[in-house]
């Protein structure tokens, strides 16, 4: 077994064990991921679907209509616009079509999220000037 299979191997029981963890706690799995000292999380433990990550993305979008500015639980809003948005970005070039449409969202957030997809898969410099003046737009009121 050569090192890359080995850490992938540990990689993928760490991930087992995370998961029953958030599901004993009800905490979201993402939540449990090892990050770097930057925040950065692990890439390598995002790998449910991309249905999955688009999901947990509408659900931050359905979230936000539903209770505007005044959640309750804006916390959980977060994670799951930050752990889908790098769950999109750990799906890579699939996420993609996903992403640009994105750029076409009434919401800024949204809008922003897109773009930083699409700079992080490496979109080409010219729809990534899009992306910019895309977020520049305001939201709709909500």
């Amino acid at each position: 077994m050569s090192h890359g299979d080995a850490t992938g191997a540990w990689i993928r029981a760490h991930a087992v064990l995370l998961h029953a963890f958030a599901r004993l706690t009800g905490r979201m799995r993402e939540s449990l991921y090892p990050v770097d000292r930057s925040g950065r999380p692990d890439l390598r433990y995002y790998t449910a679907s991309l249905a999955h990550y688009v999901a947990m993305y509408e659900a931050w979008l359905d979230g936000l209509r539903a209770v505007g500015d005044r959640c309750a639980d804006g916390q959980r809003l977060f994670a799951l616009r930050v752990h889908a948005t790098w769950g999109l970005i750990a799906r890579g070039t699939a996420a993609m079509d996903y992403a640009r449409g994105l750029l076409q969202h009434e919401e800024a957030d949204a809008r922003e999220d897109g773009a930083a997809i699409l700079a992080a898969l490496g979109e080409r410099p010219k729809r990534a000037g899009n992306a910019v003046r895309a977020t520049r737009r305001p939201s709709r009121p909500r």
